[in-house]
């Protein structure tokens, strides 16, 4: 299977497609203009990660799904940081949460699969 077809991967391109105007309308200021691009780039290597995983062998794949974790949660953190600062609504938290929430449960089970595969190999 493609990474594009992958419902983990479609899920992330979901995210991306609506952090983008998100991130257009923070303020202009150096620290949000850099932490919303920290927003999107972090995002598009989740998308990197994803691809990685597919091409990759079980022990190498684990490695590429924790950087795919690592990422989200950083984005989640950015996304804390917005809240806190007033500079996303509580509309647009709960638009995000929607967003990102699955993609964590798909990684995360993705994850330990591939481990007790490992494991059951070994």
């Amino acid at each position: 299977m493609k990474p594009a077809q992958l419902p983990i991967y479609r899920a992330v391109e979901r995210l991306l497609i609506w952090a983008i105007p998100m991130v257009e309308r923070l303020p202009k200021s150096l620290p949000y203009q850099v932490l919303g691009g920290r927003i999107i780039a972090n995002i598009n290597d989740c998308l990197d990660a994803i691809i990685f995983a597919t091409q990759s062998t079980d022990y190498t794949r684990i490695g590429q799904l924790n950087i795919l974790i690592a990422r989200m949660t950083t984005v989640k953190t950015a996304m804390r940081t917005l809240k806190a600062t007033k500079k996303i609504t509580a509309n647009q938290e709960v638009q995000f949460l929607d967003l990102i929430n699955p993609i964590a449960m798909q990684a995360g089970a993705w994850r330990n699969k591939v481990t007790k595969d490992a494991q059951n190999s070994d």
